[in-house]
């Protein structure tokens, strides 16, 4: 945000969150395994119920696709419509390049198709594609405007580490070790929904001690306030296709309904849980 000031104010980012269709988005990259994203709380929407209580969930806006509110938005934050073109709050058209790294066939797919529907909705993007291992490194630097990135984590089911990605990894917190800011987002905020917060210390506090209704109450804020800020804005998440044999080296795998699926494949894979548990046993 240090190159696009008009983006530091939220309510611009949410525009953005009310303008894009993540459904299409997501089904343009993976088909079916491409989940848009609902909840909008900064990890993923399977583990949102287990951490967040219903009152709390009830808070959180699902910005569902609606343009108009968008543009009511961006009339709020000081934008305006000129023809069909947006205009930022300094009078100059919104026009953007959107940074994707090349070889990623899903992510080139989600940029392209953002590109496009930001355009139709008056936001000219235009997609750049760099080299899967040097776009990383650009965005830590700051060397862009927009980007497609990871948000979340595969690799392990707390929510901590989800905001670690969300917040830190191509932020102010480590992007300084390419030298960077990354996407240059403050992390003391003010919030409508809780005021002042220190999402640095809230991140590293959600994971600590054993007490996990305190890490609930911890988490629920921390997905609250990215819900409402918006730091980066999550698209759809990737649903793991693992085609399993029945019968031929293992017993019948449980039913498609069994909770095991709903690990991520990257991390606690499910069959590797049910080697270990005793469950998945050898013909």
């Amino acid at each position: 945000m240090d190159k696009l000031p008009e983006f530091r104010d939220k309510r611009a980012r949410q525009a953005l969150a009310y303008a894009i269709d993540r459904v299409q988005n997501g089904t343009v990259s993976l088909g079916d395994s491409g989940k848009a994203v609902k909840y909008m709380a900064g990890f993923s929407d399977i583990l949102v119920p287990d951490w967040i209580p219903q009152a709390d969930l009830a808070k959180l806006n699902t910005y569902e696709l609606n343009p108009n509110r968008a543009a009511d938005l961006l009339t709020q934050a000081g934008w305006r419509k000129s023809g069909d073109t947006w205009q930022t709050p300094d009078g100059k058209n919104a026009e953007y390049e959107l940074l994707f790294p090349a070889e990623f066939a899903d992510w080139s797919a989600a940029a392209q198709n953002l590109a496009d529907q930001l355009t139709r909705f008056g936001i000219k993007v235009a997609p750049r594609s760099v080299t899967y291992s040097q776009q990383p490194i650009e965005v830590d630097k700051g060397n862009f405007q927009l980007a497609i990135q990871a948000w979340g984590s595969s690799t392990n089911p707390h929510p901590h580490f989800a905001f670690v990605q969300d917040l830190f990894t191509h932020n102010i917190p480590m992007a300084v070790n390419q030298g960077g800011r990354g996407i240059g987002f403050e992390l003391k905020q003010t919030t409508d929904m809780l005021g002042e917060v220190d999402l640095e210390k809230m991140v590293v506090d959600a994971g600590l001690g054993l007490d996990v209704e305190a890490q609930r109450q911890n988490i629920t804020k921390l997905a609250l306030a990215f819900n409402e800020l918006l730091p980066i804005i999550p698209l759809w998440e990737r649903y793991g296709n693992n085609p399993v044999r029945e019968g031929v080296r293992v017993q019948p795998w449980p039913p498609d309904s069994d909770p095991i699926y709903l690990n991520a494949p990257y991390g606690d894979n499910f069959a590797v849980i049910m080697i270990w548990t005793g469950q998945l046993k050898p013909v």
